[in-house]
């Protein structure tokens, strides 16, 4: 117990956090600000953009990411300020520098990457001849800058996901469907995030990539190694599709393609079932403790919280002394100190309106992959 609070309480840690009705509420938000954007952007005088893109096409993906990033992120956060949670941390997630976990994390990806790529090229080939629909390829107009343009591309498209996009699906939309278990919470997320994207081309890959950052981020309560694992995933996709057609665009590319397919195939598999036994046997170790009743030390640090009991008093403790009473508070009358004010923590939400919200955002999803 802490005596004084002082700086501590100035930097209290906010240990409220959502619920599943939060996760179908701002599941549907993020869709529709996105379908709503694409609408308005019809009446937007179009000259603008299409002397960007007839600049240097480059230039033109990096406004396009930029304004698809911000729409998420302002999503999340008035999400989270409304709901007076912190999406990367709320209700137990840390902050943890792990080099042996990054490592494990980044060749997980790299292995999934490598592993379903040409699954999810083929499946994204396979969709546009059975539904009749044509990829339009952009023109290659290219300045003499073009190669900071790309090299900024890559950079922001690879960055910005990584926090933005961790903050709204694993900080507030897993975090919520958690109150279904934390396997729900994992595949259902990742199927939302994969649907978000609103192609048939990124399905695959992005519900995979999903299940995997997910489980990492649940097993740990690291949310750094879920940005990681993003952050590497959009920077390997990209790495590849600019190393495949060099190789298919000469006579003698198809050989070389296929040999490079094959190792790409085989060193991915190696790396995925490095990543899988890894965090699998992780996993194994939180059951058996789990099971012997052991206490699973869920911080590394720690974190100090302040509550007002009962009596009005206020009261500072570390948050692995009380893990197993921060998630969610029931209506006992305990205040925290949250945002400079003692407020009750979100209770869970009524399970049969919140599958009701999920479904009408998940058929939502679904019907925007026809549009």
């Amino acid at each position: 117990m802490v005596g004084s609070f002082g700086k501590k309480r100035k930097g209290a840690y906010n240990p409220n956090r959502v619920n599943a009705l939060d996760s179908g509420v701002a599941y549907i938000a993020v869709l529709a600000v996105f379908a709503l954007a694409s609408f308005g952007l019809q009446y937007v005088p179009t000259e603008f953009f299409r002397e960007i893109y007839e600049y240097d096409v480059y230039l033109y993906l990096i406004v396009n990411t930029l304004f698809s990033q911000f729409l998420i992120f302002a999503v999340a956060l008035v999400y989270s300020l409304i709901r007076k949670v912190n999406p990367f941390s709320g209700g137990g997630f840390v902050a943890k520098k792990d080099a042996v976990h990054s490592l494990s994390a980044v060749i997980l990806t790299a292995g999934i990457m490598m592993t379903f790529y040409y699954v999810h090229l083929q499946f994204g080939s396979d969709v546009t001849t059975f539904t009749g629909s044509t990829d339009f390829p952009f023109e290659e107009n290219l300045s003499e800058l073009a190669f900071v343009y790309a090299f900024l591309y890559v950079i922001l498209s690879a960055l910005l996901p990584a926090v933005f996009e961790e903050m709204l699906f694993r900080g507030i939309i897993m975090r919520g469907l958690e109150q279904y278990g934390k396997v729900f919470a994992v595949v259902v997320s990742s199927l939302m995030f994969a649907l978000m994207h609103g192609n048939f081309e990124q399905l695959i890959l992005q519900f995979i990539g999903g299940l995997a950052i997910g489980t990492v981020v649940m097993l740990t309560g690291n949310f750094v190694l879920g940005s990681l694992m993003h952050f590497f995933n959009n920077f390997f996709a990209m790495i590849f599709a600019a190393m495949i057609n060099p190789l298919e665009s000469t006579a003698f590319g198809i050989y070389r393609a296929t040999v490079a397919d094959a190792a790409s195939i085989v060193i991915g598999i190696a790396f995925l079932i490095f990543g899988v036994l890894y965090f699998g046997s992780m996993l194994v170790e939180n059951v058996v403790k789990e099971r012997e009743g052991k206490p699973k030390k869920r911080f590394e640090r720690p974190i100090v919280c302040v509550m007002k009991t009962e009596n009005g008093e206020e009261k500072t403790f570390f948050a692995d002394e009380k893990a197993e009473m921060l998630p969610r508070s029931a209506a006992d009358g305990r205040l925290f100190l949250i945002r400079g004010k003692f407020i009750p923590l979100n209770k869970k939400s009524n399970p049969y309106i919140s599958g009701a919200v999920l479904a009408v955002g998940i058929i939502f999803a679904v019907v925007g992959l026809f549009l």
